[in-house]
């Protein structure tokens, strides 16, 4: 089936393509709905209509029923929206058949001898359905090209620098010509050769004549740059895919489109038809040579951004454009294009079309294979390349296959029960009732023709909603059994990340407890050498803290040494306590402080962290043996102090016993 609208024309009367001739059309929406009729309508209010409804396809019975030369086909033809496609409906794989025999074909039962209306909706409703042959309309081609100026040297410049403002002077010719075709509304290829700073040269291929082009785009020549407008004429029609059976087969067509252009054909089987390159393969050279191989279903590119030649192609020729996920590399092209070419890949353009033909023929390959195994299984003589054709069209296998088996049967059926011969009927002086009664009977005739053909569309759709439901309850079964599998997944991703920031949790404490280990070690070799000692940590100077202190050191053989935290308070108790106990030294930040000088005033020394040579080790205090040798002095310096201090008193004594003594006698 056709995706878009399709407008039937059939002649009515008078002669083709004259402004007394009259035409009847009909228009179908792609699900065969009808959507406009015209009994006698001009050719002028036929095109209004194929431009305000926005039309695919445009089919008739014979393309010399819109004028009597090509030249007016051509005329005509070009009037119409440039996105239509003629097709001849009774022309099938280059054979010429009747309206009724390819109706039959189809499926669509003919009865008598319908009125012109009526067999514009049969030719609607068959180019709907796929049936015959593109109308190709190669018109006259105007040829645009962007060269370099011949005259001005870069003088003062360098030559870097002038090769630039050139090359910048031609993109800037090519944006304004572009824009001016755009603004006019006409359809152009155009290829170019790119730089560094600009574009080296450009063609557009205008398919429309010189007069078209007049006031549009002219010719200049620019110091930097010189713009040629040259003709190409060529006036012909063309009924694409003629020539006989092989002419129908489906067809992969890889482009590289540019300066020089690339084309390279492989059959739905992926053998190679057809390899071409040349400067000159614009899009109409490029259809010419394509329809005499076949009917191309897929447009094939390397790059995954689809260059303009390719969509207007795949569009002209109502093709798949097939892309790439990304850009091939050359690597990749290079190895696709030897699975065509062989070892000889001939130029990098047709190595790049043989690599994109290849690559969607890659991309079906699975589904075709798989086409071929069915119909291995099925005793029933179908043509393979037709099912693989409409598979690749959108179709299931089983729809193909359908399809195909309907035209085997419709093609069979008997079209003996014709009407019998119609009756003249006089028109005397009542034509306009005659004509009403015509035209009545014309759209009686439709109907009964639409009717049957919704029936039968009716029936396969029921049939394909069928299906659609089972494959809807097995999509649902799919999706519960995904959603469970998808609960239980975020759960034991859950439990993974939380094993996993475990382990990098205790790696943390592993890597510290190594470092704490190596500090302890550090701190024991130390300690074990007998240069330091370990003082017992002291947080403030209670009675309690004190006690709490002493008791982890009650076992210790070693000195007895305490670190004394917290100065800012202290009691007499605590000082007392801690002088009694046999404590060597106090280590405090302040050794001038209260608590430390009410220490000291009960013969124990208080130091400086620095003057104990202290070491902090894993939160151990190391302090030096050479802190025993303060110890010594300042337990010496006491002495001699108390010694002095006996010393004075005795002589305070002496001297109180002579004052007594010499107070008695002088009484």
């Amino acid at each position: 089936m056709i995706a878009g609208y399709v407008m039937g024309v059939d002649i009515a009367y008078g002669a083709p393509g004259a402004v007394s001739a009259r035409y009847a059309a009909v228009v179908l929406s792609p699900e065969g709905r009808l959507v406009k009729k015209l009994d006698a309508a001009p050719l002028a209010r036929i095109i209004r209509l194929a431009w305000t409804q926005q039309l695919d396809i445009v089919a008739v019975d014979n393309i010399f029923e819109l004028g009597r030369s090509e030249g007016d086909i051509i005329r005509i033809i070009s009037l119409f929206p440039p996105r239509v496609r003629f097709v001849q409906v009774t022309l099938e794989s280059g054979h010429a058949m009747t309206l009724r025999e390819v109706a039959e074909r189809y499926g669509l039962k003919v009865e008598g001898k319908p009125s012109p209306t009526a067999t514009a909706f049969i030719i609607a409703q068959l180019a709907l359905k796929g049936a015959g042959t593109v109308v190709s309309a190669l018109e006259e081609k105007t040829i645009i090209s962007v060269s370099r100026g011949r005259g001005g040297k870069s003088g003062g410049w360098s030559q870097q620098r002038y090769q630039r403002r050139v090359r910048a002077a031609i993109a800037s010719a090519v944006n304004r010509i572009r824009e001016a075709l755009d603004r006019a509304g006409l359809d152009y290829d155009i290829r170019y050769r790119k730089s560094e700073g600009g574009i080296e040269s450009a063609t557009f291929t205008v398919y429309a004549s010189r007069d078209k082009l007049y006031g549009v785009v002219k010719p200049e020549s620019h110091p930097d740059y010189v713009v040629r407008v040259t003709p190409s004429y060529r006036t012909r029609v063309t009924l694409l895919a003629e020539g006989g059976e092989a002419r129908g087969r489906p067809l992969i067509v890889g482009l590289d489109p540019g300066i020089t252009t690339g084309v390279v054909v492989l059959d739905i089987s992926g053998r190679l038809v057809y390899a071409e390159s040349g400067k000159n393969l614009d899009r109409s050279k490029i259809t010419e040579a394509v329809y005499k191989l076949g009917k191309p279903i897929i447009v094939a590119v390397d790059v995954s951004n689809p260059p303009e030649t390719a969509k207007k192609l795949a569009a002209q020729w109502g093709a798949t454009l097939y892309t790439p996920p990304v850009d091939l590399t050359t690597a990749e092209k290079r190895m696709l294009a030897r699975k065509v070419l062989g070892d000889d890949v001939g130029d990098n353009h047709v190595r790049d079309a043989a690599a994109a033909a290849y690559k969607a023929y890659q991309s079906l390959k699975a589904k075709l294979n798989s086409i071929e195994k069915a119909l291995e299984r099925i005793d029933f003589n179908i043509e393979a390349e037709k099912v693989k054709m409409e598979v690749v069209k959108g179709a299931s296998l089983a729809e193909a296959i359908e399809k195909i088996i309907e035209e085997k049967l419709g093609a069979r059926e008997s079209s003996e029960k014709e009407s019998g011969p119609t009756e003249a009927v006089s028109r005397g002086g009542d034509g306009g009732l005659y004509r009403e009664i015509d035209e009545l009977q014309s759209q009686i005739e439709a109907l009964k023709i639409e009717n049957a053909s919704l029936r039968r569309e009716l029936g396969v759709l029921e049939s394909k909603l069928r299906r659609l439901n089972s494959a809807l309850e097995s999509e649902r079964m799919r999706a519960r059994e995904r959603l469970y599998k998808e609960k239980e997944l975020a759960v034991w991703r859950q439990r993974v990340s939380t094993l996993e920031e475990t382990v990098r949790r205790l790696g943390r404490e592993v890597e510290e407890a190594r470092k704490r280990e190596e500090d302890l070690r550090r701190a024991l070799s130390l300690v074990g050498s007998g240069r330091y000692m370990v003082a017992i940590p002291l947080e403030r100077l209670t009675v309690k803290a004190v006690r709490e202190a002493l008791s982890t050191a009650k076992d210790r053989e070693a000195p007895l040494i305490l670190e004394l935290k917290r100065l800012d308070t202290f009691t007499w108790d605590a000082v007392e306590e801690l002088a009694s106990s046999g404590v060597e030294a106090v280590i405090a930040e302040y050794p001038d402080s209260p608590p430390a000088n009410a220490i000291k005033s009960r013969g124990v020394p208080v130091f400086s962290p620095s003057e104990a040579g202290v070491m902090r080790v894993a939160g151990y205090t190391l302090v030096s043996r050479n802190v025993l040798k303060l110890v010594e002095e300042f337990k010496e310096e006491v002495r001699r102090a108390r010694m002095s201090r006996i010393r004075i008193e005795r002589i305070v004594e002496e001297y109180r016993l002579s004052r007594r003594s010499g107070l008695k006698e002088g009484s």
